[in-house]
């Protein structure tokens, strides 16, 4: 028989978000292409039409939402439940505001990037957890950090890389929290050297990106 990277994932229940475009969107095709049904979520139904559109409907729901909405999670775990249990969330969703000058960094700047790139990230992997543990799930949650977690940041990213930061140890957290029911949780840091990350070990691939 044939193995693929993909293997076991037909049929599974997989919520990503940031699937609109880039890493999302690609992590979004992947896994349909592995057989599984994905919930892609992005605050942009166009950006999700645009991206995914052409994947076949029986293998992609698209979800227009704004995560910082913390009661939109329940919608989103309920649809991607339409057609099997929950089986995994993979979050891309993030936003950066550049500024060249960490003077020129605002409140609203620092707010907007916490919320989205850390605070609905943990709403929306707790609540997917705590779904796949009630229903026994030994379930799978990966999040995206960056590079700039451990860098702190290139071009003028600090708040962004701070929020990589908060995901990274919130990953651990949760892992901690949730390993024992069954649920990994992991954490992967795209960039140059790219960087993968759990609880417990650091795995430098062969490859950067």
């Amino acid at each position: 028989m044939e193995w693929s990277l993909g293997a076991g994932l037909r049929s599974r229940s997989i919520v990503v978000t940031g699937a609109g475009g880039g890493i999302g969107a690609e992590v979004a095709q992947a896994l349909a292409e592995s057989g599984a049904h994905v919930t892609a979520v992005d605050l942009s139904a166009k950006n999700l039409q645009q991206a995914l559109g052409h994947l076949d409907p029986s293998s992609v729901t698209l979800f227009a939402g704004d995560l910082r909405e913390h009661e939109s999670h329940a919608a989103i775990i309920a649809a991607a439940q339409n057609f099997a249990p929950l089986y995994g969330l993979v979050n891309c969703a993030a936003v950066l505001r550049r500024r060249t000058d960490v003077r020129e960094v605002t409140e609203d700047d620092w707010d907007y990037q916490h919320d989205i790139n850390l605070k609905a990230a943990f709403f929306l992997c707790r609540a997917t957890a705590e779904t796949m543990r009630e229903a026994g799930t030994r379930g799978r949650i990966v999040t995206f950090a960056s590079q700039g977690w451990w860098t702190g940041g290139f071009g003028g990213s600090v708040a962004y890389a701070a929020t990589k930061g908060g995901v990274v140890s919130m990953t651990r957290g949760l892992a901690r929290t949730y390993g024992p029911a069954g649920i990994t949780i992991n954490s992967v840091a795209p960039g140059r050297p790219a960087l993968t990350c759990c609880s417990r070990t650091w795995i430098r691939p062969c490859s950067t990106g």
